[in-house]
């Protein structure tokens, strides 16, 4: 094993899915227990995908994206790597108390998080600041990314003050409209914004195509950042007129989204096709999960639990699944093999292990969702 750093680092890879391992034990738990709606192990799980598997290898990703596609120099760049280590455990803590119960512990791990994000983010920034525009970085790139962050720390600002607030019993007012707002910021803002933006470049590689039409991706993106205003606006000061329009546009981006994405993959001419596979899927589950957080909006309560799977799940882990099957084994082979290495994915993989997973977590999704439609938990 090297002891320089890695391009990106394994452990955060490794941590991740291991989250992602334990988030479909806890749901199994859930499942059974009929705790599928809003309750504090709810709230557990929850933190466990967002957190612990998605936004942690997120960040642990842009430590490299930030090379590969501004061409500047980390500024901090170790500071923030080990500002992942308490952001990890900070997850970890936050799960923990959420499946106890235990509101005063909730508080100092989400105090620790919070702490790890100020580690990541104040280096993020400063690296961000030193950016200047070449024929192959463009400021708006380098804005997008900005944009995702601020999302980010809002995101992180507002959980925060919420967990103080169930702690000592104070903000009622922050505690009965900000989870939806805490929600949006961090699953469409934050989450959703980064995959639909550094997809324009990781899908080309993952399936050999080149750029398709320009503005279906921005006409998304676009779609998506206005109904975030809308569906925060509104939640926030309890406009329902103002979040269903700001749902209408978000459902409008993510269908640009799938016909991008379905056009790349169609074009595409690389012969490894799980990662691609979990991409497309990912695609209609964005669309999806679109769907349901607007049946949910026009007062069918079984959708609500489903918007939130379909978005964490489907939409986000499955594009998640599809770069790990890719960018993650490039990376766990330059951790055994040497920098040099160049061997590609399909050839280190076993394809009936790789076709096995993606079949497996389709049933796993489609199944999940629609017990929480129907309010089958043992489904």
């Amino acid at each position: 094993m090297k002891s320089s750093p890695v391009w990106i680092p394994p452990w955060a890879l490794v941590g991740g899915q291991l989250a992602h391992g334990l988030s479909w034990l806890l749901l199994a738990w859930l499942g059974w227990e009929r705790l599928l709606g809003p309750s504090l192990p709810g709230l557990a799980w929850v933190h466990l995908v967002a957190l612990g598997w998605l936004t942690l290898i997120a960040l642990a990703v842009l430590v490299h994206v930030f090379k590969g596609v501004l061409d500047v120099t980390w500024r901090g760049e170790a500071i923030a790597r080990w500002a992942l280590l308490p952001f990890a455990l900070g997850t970890a803590g936050m799960v923990a108390s959420f499946w106890a119960g235990a509101l005063q512990p909730l508080a100092w791990a989400a105090s620790l998080v919070g702490a790890g994000l100020v580690g990541y983010l104040v280096p993020a920034a400063a690296t961000l600041a030193s950016f200047r525009a070449s024929e192959d970085a463009s400021p708006a790139v380098a804005r997008a990314f900005a944009l995702v962050l601020v999302m980010l720390a809002l995101a992180a600002k507002l959980g925060l003050g919420m967990a103080w607030g169930l702690a000592s019993g104070s903000f009622p007012t922050l505690l009965a409209v900000g989870p939806a707002v805490h929600a949006h910021l961090g699953g469409v803002g934050w989450l959703t914004l980064l995959v639909m933006g550094v997809s324009v470049r990781t899908v080309r590689r993952i399936s050999g195509s080149g750029p398709t039409q320009p503005w279906l991706h921005i006409g998304a993106s676009t779609a998506v950042l206005a109904g975030l205003a809308g569906l925060t606006l509104g939640l926030g000061l309890g406009l329902p007129l103002v979040s269903g329009v700001g749902g209408a546009a978000c459902a409008l981006g993510a269908c640009l989204n799938l016909v991008d994405l379905a056009l790349r993959l169609k074009a595409g001419s690389e012969p490894h096709l799980p990662p691609q596979a979990f991409i497309g899927a990912s695609a209609v589950y964005f669309v999806g999960a679109a769907v349901a957080g607007l049946m949910a909006w026009a007062g069918h309560p079984g959708w609500q639990a489903a918007y939130v799977f379909l978005g964490l799940m489907g939409w986000l882990g499955q594009m998640v699944n599809g770069h790990m099957l890719h960018i993650g084994i490039r990376v766990l082979a330059t951790v055994a093999r040497g920098d040099d290495d160049e061997t590609e994915p399909i050839d280190i993989l076993a394809p009936w292990l790789s076709w096995g997973s993606w079949a497996a977590a389709q049933l796993a999704v489609v199944g999940v969702t629609a017990g929480l439609v129907w309010n089958q938990g043992a489904w």
